[in-house]
């Protein structure tokens, strides 16, 4: 949301009557709020009045041993503190190889601990993903219901921004011309791979030089790194179900990007200007989640695309079958959802220590019978179908003209460059060719 976290702090300053706030700490949130006009950096000049401090991603980048000591600090720097942290492992590495965040815990860890340095501390309502709003003092009623309702315009707001784009979403990926799974198969042709998956346990291994030493490395959804000697330095592509930021594919400078998920309504919108894009087929996922029993997760999805190509071998890092943490979320085997575990079975893998591991169905049991299902509310959803469908048509109608130069202007911008293309790409076109008529385009103007 769009300088939803400007719009916070300035509510609650306001409820305060603050006319300054210290701001320390960088990022996103942190840019946003430094617009302020009562925003002071916490490098100027000592406040000679009590102030409002706001602490952006500044506690998770610290080490244990100095973190209380960090919280007495901002503590001292005003009467209230507004603490935002993340509960994911950043993008970026320090000089050393590690991660710049040092703490990744969830949210109830970090309520307790701050807990311990402000009694009435409180928590707001979540803005970005795996980002959490902490309060060293606890508003009133109606400062909470401001706050809500400024969150919930900003939300409204947003999705009306999006809805032109959601509505052509089915349209647009039909003439992206992304890559398709022969195109993708021709490029794992006798190459070895490593698939990085998001275990926390595999920071407490040494496998960086081995992920590293593969032809292709593919890493799962934000694709993160806690240390080069760990999870290595090199992603070539990245897999992903879930609307991650462009951000994440240019700090990892991958090349191609693996869309898994069938559902367009979570495709980011970037992915239609980036030069390489694999979309996963539906019938290879409904055949999958046949198997399974239940929707796959992002490194089923990936482990059963490599076992159908002709990869000369393929190497599984970071998958301990939730036997502990993700890096990814804070799910554990007890708390997972059957649909995404996966246990040593029945299907081709290779794991690093050589012994094979196979994706099967996990029994699942029905704690009641399926309930009746009324034909009215199914009659309801057709005839809104069926508008949706009158309304599309008629959309598709107007916009074909507009549609077909916007096209030929975005491939001729994109997929067609030189600069696009990588050269396994350029050769795996030439010799087994791409039925699409982008495919074709971009031959021959790589050909001039």
């Amino acid at each position: 949301m769009k300088n939803a976290y400007a719009r916070i702090a300035g509510i609650l300053a306001h409820s305060l009557g603050a006319a300054r706030l210290t701001l320390h700490g960088e990022g996103i949130a942190a840019r946003q709020i430094a617009a302020l006009p009562i925003a002071h950096p916490a490098a100027g000049p000592a406040p000679t009045e009590a102030t409002l401090v706001v602490s952006v991603n500044e506690l998770e980048k610290a080490e244990p041993a100095v973190l209380n000591a960090l919280i007495e600090s901002r503590k001292r720097g005003g009467t209230h503190q507004i603490f935002v942290v993340s509960t994911i492992f950043s993008l970026k590495l320090d000089e050393a190889g590690v991660n710049v965040n040092r703490i990744i815990e969830r949210p109830e860890w970090w309520r307790d601990r701050l807990a311990a340095h402000f009694p009435d501390v409180s928590r707001l309502p979540e803005v970005e993903t795996h980002e959490v709003i902490f309060l060293s003092w606890a508003p009133g009623p109606a400062v909470r219901k401001r706050l809500g309702k400024a969150l919930k315009m900003m939300k409204l707001a947003s999705r009306i921004r999006s809805l032109p784009g959601r509505l052509l979403q089915h349209f647009r990926v039909k003439r992206a011309g992304f890559m398709s799974e022969r195109l993708l198969s021709h490029l794992l042709n006798g190459k070895s791979v490593a698939l990085v998956g998001n275990a926390v346990s595999l920071r407490e291994k040494t496998y960086g030089m081995a992920i590293d030493a593969n032809d292709i490395v593919i890493r799962c959804n934000r694709a993160p790194i806690i240390t080069t000697r760990s999870h290595g330095t090199r992603t070539d592509w990245i897999a992903t179900s879930i609307d991650i930021p462009e951000d994440v594919a240019r700090e990892r400078g991958a090349r191609l990007i693996l869309w898994m998920s069938p559902k367009l309504k979570r495709l980011p919108s970037w992915l239609f200007r980036w030069p390489q894009v694999f979309m996963n087929t539906k019938a290879g996922n409904q055949r999958l989640a046949e198997r399974l029993g239940s929707r796959p997760s992002t490194g089923a999805m990936v482990i059963d695309l490599l076992v159908r190509s002709n990869c000369r071998s393929v190497e599984l890092y970071g998958f301990d079958f939730f036997s502990g943490l993700s890096l990814s979320g804070v799910h554990t085997r007890e708390t997972t959802p059957p649909r995404l575990r996966l246990r040593r079975g029945l299907g081709p893998a290779t794991a690093r220590n050589g012994q094979p591991l196979f994706l099967a169905p996990l029994s699942r049991s029905r704690s009641a019978p399926d309930a009746q299902i009324s034909t009215r509310p199914a009659f309801l959803t057709w005839r809104m179908v069926s508008m949706v469908r009158t309304v599309w048509t008629c959309s598709l109608a107007v916009s074909t003209s507009m549609t077909k130069s916007w096209n030929l202007v975005r491939f001729s911008a994109t997929q067609c460059s030189r600069k696009s293309l990588s050269p396994d790409t350029i050769q795996a076109w030439r010799t087994i060719g791409q039925p699409s008529v982008a495919a074709a385009k971009a031959l021959r103007l790589l050909s001039d």
